[in-house]
């Protein structure tokens, strides 16, 4: 093989890595506007989205640190979270 044939060869493997690189950042940016949009939906399932977004941050902040001090707020919080989720099925 000749070096024009070989740097072809190279030049078509980084064209092919390019493209994959390319693909897996578009799904990686789907999966985190996707994860987002959940996130945004809970906000409005809570009947949060009333408040400003201070108070929601605010809010999720200090959830945040009552489940560092104490693993039961872990508990506490799915337990509620289930509960409106099924609360919701049952009305919707």
């Amino acid at each position: 093989m000749n070096y024009r044939n070989e740097i072809k060869k190279k030049q078509q493997d980084i064209c092919r890595s390019e493209q994959k690189l390319s693909v897996e950042k578009l799904k990686k940016r789907r999966a985190d506007t996707r994860n987002k949009i959940q996130l945004g939906g809970l906000v409005v399932k809570s009947e949060m989205s009333i408040f400003s977004k201070e108070i929601i941050l605010g809010s999720l902040l200090h959830a945040f640190s009552m489940i560092n001090e104490d693993e039961n707020y872990k508990t506490v919080f799915s337990s509620l979270g289930e509960n409106a989720f099924m609360e919701n099925d049952k009305n919707g």
